[in-house]
């Protein structure tokens, strides 16, 4: 996965390389390449698409996997809000009750 998120990459496919890079957050031999990847292809992908709901999901997910669950509560907030607006009731509920299990794995609020 992590091979071929790094084509991805390169061929300009970012958010395909996504769930590659998130994948190879649980091989020991590629986390530490692709952790710091996945952090700087959100970061762009973000900047580019503030009001993509999937792409805060798989942010959130990532933060999660990586012991974060401040900021995945962040962005499942995010999420939800962008659901939210484009009336999709089934993405805001999954989002909102992500930012819950993610309020309380971060003891915000405690």
């Amino acid at each position: 996965d992590f091979e071929e998120a790094k084509v991805r990459l390169m061929l300009g496919q970012a958010k395909a390389a996504l769930p590659l890079l998130h994948n190879s957050l649980q091989c020991p031999f590629t986390v530490n390449g692709a952790a710091p990847m996945l952090m700087e292809v959100y970061k762009q992908l973000l900047s580019q698409y503030p009001n993509d709901s999937w792409l805060h999901g798989m942010a959130a997910s990532t933060y999660n996997s990586a012991g974060q669950p401040a900021q995945a509560a962040q962005h499942h907030a995010r999420a939800a809000e962008i659901c939210t607006a484009q009336g999709n009731a089934t993405c805001a509920r999954e989002h909102t009750e992500g930012h819950a299990r993610a309020i309380g794995l971060a003891g915000i609020g405690s």
